[in-house]
């Protein structure tokens, strides 16, 4: 299981609804195993259904999380109208094998929708999540 705090899966919440019609895309990090830091990051594509995460952005965040000695806990992005599950696009482009990636679905009624994968020998696994205070 992996717990994610409330506050931060409320601003993924907003950068989801802010991003739309767009897909977002933004990383979550910690240290010890705990997540507590929030990044978005720009989706330079101009497409409803699939995102990809301006370069430059990317690297700078991933600078950052180094010198600040913390890790690169998750990689999240919303569905604007599909399910919270993986596309065949998103599986192809996971490329941080130790990553939970997360989605958000903003295809619900005010429901939130959102699931956590992992990558176990390049096939996704479903992860519990759990939202806490």
């Amino acid at each position: 299981m992996t717990e994610i705090p409330r506050v931060i899966v409320n601003k993924m919440l907003t950068h989801a609804q802010r991003a739309l019609p767009k897909e977002c895309v933004g990383l979550l990090s910690g240290a010890d195993g705990r997540i507590d830091g929030w990044k978005p990051l720009p989706n330079v594509l101009d497409d409803e259904r699939r995102f990809f995460a301006d370069p430059q952005a990317l690297i700078d965040a991933m600078r950052t999380l180094r010198e600040e000695s913390r890790e690169l806990m998750a990689i999240y992005h919303s569905h604007p109208t599909g399910p919270a599950m993986l596309s065949q696009a998103d599986i192809e482009q996971a490329n941080y094998p130790d990553a939970l990636y997360l989605i958000v679905s903003l295809g619900v009624n005010g429901c939130l929708d959102m699931h956590g994968f992992r990558f176990e020998n390049g096939q996704p696994q479903e992860v519990e999540i759990a939202i806490t205070e």
